[in-house]
């Protein structure tokens, strides 16, 4: 958990990558739904189409960004693959995200990354930071209803449903 300042440079790399991993996780969540309407053979195209995107933007923007060069593509060519992928998703089902949820998610983000941008850390702070961070971002999605008690109260009994089910077993002698 304790990282020395040889790792602070990838510290700005992580920045880009968390914008990304909200692209990453919208593409997964849209790439399960295309499953589920068995068109793999679309989807299997359009993910190869979104490599050849990815290294050509790898190729162009590495040379002049460096590391952060590589996470500015990989985030760019997953907000294509959102774009392509919802609109494939909303053709078939004719429904999607709505806008205004959208904009609150992009706007939760854009305030994380740039409260992530106000200081620097590393060690152990560049952890802490990071949940910080999700706090962060967990708090915004409440403040803009996007999530409510709710969402918390299915997350707490997901747990202790799991834990119970765990404790059974190993009473039982399956773990």
């Amino acid at each position: 958990l304790l990282y020395s300042s040889t790792y602070y440079p990838a510290s700005g790399v992580l920045k880009i990558l968390i914008v990304g991993l909200f692209f990453l996780t919208l593409l997964s969540v849209l790439n399960t739904i295309i499953i589920s309407a068995n068109r793999m053979k679309e989807l299997s195209f359009i993910t190869l189409i979104l490599v050849v995107i990815d290294a050509a933007l790898n190729i162009k923007i590495i040379p002049k960004f460096g590391l952060e060069g590589a996470a500015i593509s990989t985030t760019l060519a997953s907000a294509i693959g959102v774009v392509v992928l919802g609109i494939i998703v909303y053709r078939e089902f004719k429904f999607l995200i709505s806008l205004v949820s959208s904009i609150k998610f992009i706007v939760a983000s854009g305030i994380m990354y740039w409260i992530s941008t106000l200081y620097e850390t590393n060690g152990l702070f560049l952890v802490l930071n990071y949940f910080f961070l999700f706090g962060v971002n967990i708090l915004l999605l409440f403040i803009f209803k996007e999530i409510n008690r709710n969402d918390f109260d299915k997350i707490k009994n997901f747990f202790a449903h799991h834990e119970s089910k765990k404790m059974i077993k190993e009473i039982n002698g399956f773990e």
